[in-house]
C-alpha cells in the first residue's frame, strides 16, 4: 500500500499513477479510489513510505499510431531503396537516401 500526501490530507492506494496532467489511485482489485485531474504542479504531493510512483499504462490506440507511423516510415524508405536500385543507384546513393528518408520520419 503506497500512502500519498497533499498539505494535511493522506491517501492510500496499492498503485498511483501519472498520466498526463492526471494522477489516480488505483486498488489492487482495479477500484478507483482517488483522481486528482487538471493538476498542472504535482510537486505539492509527497510519497511516504519511500515508495516510487508506478508507470502509467500505455494507451492501446496511442500505441496503434505510433506503430502505423514507424511503419510508414519503414515502407518509404524500403520503396526509396527499390527505386534506387532499379535505377542502378550505386550503394552510397542508395544508403545516403535511405538515411534522409529515415531522418525525416
Amino acid at each position: 500500500m503506497k500512502r500519498l500526501k497533499n498539505g494535511s490530507e493522506i491517501y492510500e492506494a496499492d498503485k498511483i499513477v501519472f498520466k498526463g496532467n492526471t494522477m489516480t489511485g488505483w486498488s489492487q482489485e482495479g477500484d478507483v479510489l482517488f483522481c486528482f485531474k487538471g493538476v498542472r504542479n504535482f510537486e505539492s504531493f509527497e510519497l511516504l513510505d519511500a515508495a516510487d510512483w508506478d508507470e502509467a499504462e500505455p494507451d492501446p490506440a496511442e500505441q496503434v499510431e505510433d506503430l502505423k507511423r514507424r511503419l510508414a516510415g519503414t515502407e518509404i524508405a524500403i520503396l526509396g531503396l527499390m527505386e534506387l536500385t532499379a535505377a542502378g543507384g550505386d550503394s552510397s546513393d542508395v544508403l545516403r537516401s535511405t538515411l534522409n528518408s529515415m531522418a525525416r520520419k
